[in-house]
């Protein structure tokens, strides 16, 4: 797409009138506009602008997502608030002090959190967009935002919104199950995250998945090192993985894994002495960076300091505009932290209303769960790990592994479609 503007042309809005001052990156311009206030132009395709229109104006006056002004319509572009500079920028210069980096880390999770509990994945969570505010002296990072949600994809939609072949933010930045091609959801942002505060603990240009000099990101096999770097620092994969990989990734994955063998891992920050990173904040790395999605905390957890030993498990469960149970329906139970996936598929809605629906560690519900609510309740059971993630049913051993569980069934889901509240008592299962 050819460049839409020229340095000191001036674009018209039916908010305001804005005189284009400098080309910041491709197809992004600083502008001042009437009010002697900087902003920021960003031209893309208009399918693309409208896209990031609707995320940014679902979350309007959002203290840590960058604010949409304007919208101009010829040439179409967004007219953005300006901060000072990006988080890559920063960091490249000096490594960012800790206590900025607890800045843009709260900011960051805070916004994580709002978008992920909207049913919205970023996809794209690097340093570069990432916008910093200086204090008056121009030292101290006063606040932090997280921009460019063009990519951003509803979780909901069975497809991507740029077309299923768009591959999701940097490759140095982009989560495991994301460059293996399987199934990704909102936790692919969290580890995103987390490698992104690996690279602004270092600054300097360091980012601790980007392969060996010689290795362009030109490279069709730029993501397949990328992967190895994971492996080395945070491996090895899951056992699961191998179950959802095709052949061909199957075998790159195993190679990947035999070449760690002989050259030898990296294990997670070991040679990292405590004055680099303080040995709390490797915890909390080390927390993030799990290579299996299912383990990893949500933003929620992370601004909470509940990840550790907090373990949430999702039922989902699909009904008819009516309330009834859809007969062949697919149940998905996934337990994160206990590297568990259960999967069932109903043979009938009698089958499925016997089931367990979901499983709470601090008492009964008051209520029961609202039709084709998707239920996310904590438990704290101590359990061993176990890759045994797909099963043909629900059979009483399969739930030993949870311990002592408070449980709701269904009971009934008639036409009126207003579930039925099951008894609250504790059950051994």
């Amino acid at each position: 797409m050819a460049s839409s503007f020229r340095v000191g042309q001036v674009v018209r809005s039916s908010k305001g009138i804005y005189t284009i001052t400098r080309k910041l990156h491709d197809q992004v311009w600083g502008a001042s506009c009437a009010a002697h206030r900087n902003v920021v132009l960003k031209c893309a395709s208009p399918k693309r602008l409208e896209h990031e229109k609707q995320v940014l104006e679902k979350f309007k006056g959002h203290a840590c997502i960058r604010k949409l002004i304007d919208y101009v319509e010829d040439p179409p572009c967004l007219v953005l608030e300006h901060l000072h500079e990006d988080a890559l920028r920063s960091a490249t210069k000096a490594p960012i002090s800790r206590r900025s980096i607890k800045t843009i880390a709260r900011s960051i999770l805070t916004a994580l959190d709002s978008l992920h509990v909207n049913g919205i994945i970023h996809t794209d969570i690097k340093p570069d967009n990432v916008l910093l505010n200086y204090d008056q002296q121009g030292t101290t990072i006063v606040e932090a935002k997280l921009a460019d949600c063009g990519d951003a994809y509803e979780a909901d939609l069975t497809t991507h919104p740029h077309g299923a072949t768009h591959a999701i933010g940097a490759a140095i930045f982009r989560s495991p199950e994301a460059l293996l091609g399987l199934h990704w959801s909102t936790s692919t942002d969290i580890w995103s995250f987390g490698a992104m505060l690996t690279s602004l603990f270092w600054g300097r240009g360091f980012h601790i998945f980007k392969p060996d000099a010689g290795v362009s990101a030109d490279d069709p096999e730029f993501p397949a090192h990328v992967l190895m770097e994971q492996a080395r620092y945070f491996g090895p994969f899951p056992l699961r993985y191998k179950k959802l990989l095709d052949e061909e990734s199957e075998s790159n994955l195993a190679a990947i894994h035999v070449l760690i063998e002989q050259q030898g891992s990296r294990k997670p920050l070991s040679l990292v002495k405590d004055e680099e990173i303080l040995p709390k904040d490797k915890e909390f790395l080390c927390d993030i960076m799990q290579l299996d999605p299912l383990e990893r905390p949500t933003a929620r957890e992370l601004l909470q300091h509940r990840s550790k030993l907090r373990r949430s498990m999702y039922i989902s469960i699909s009904y008819s505009a009516a309330g009834e149970l859809i007969t062949g329906n697919i149940l998905r139970i996934r337990v994160r932290g206990w590297g568990l996936e259960f999967l069932h598929r109903c043979c009938e809605a009698r089958d499925l209303a016997q089931r367990i629906e979901s499983f709470v560690s601090s008492g009964p519900l008051s209520e029961g769960p609202e039709v084709g609510e998707e239920i996310a309740l904590d438990t704290a059971s101590s359990v061993g790990h176990t890759d045994d993630h797909v099963l043909g049913g629900f059979a009483d051993q399969d739930f030993d592994r949870f311990g002592m569980c408070a449980c709701w069934c269904l009971l009934d889901y008639g036409l009126d479609a207003v579930p039925k509240q099951l008894s609250d008592d504790v059950l051994q299962v």
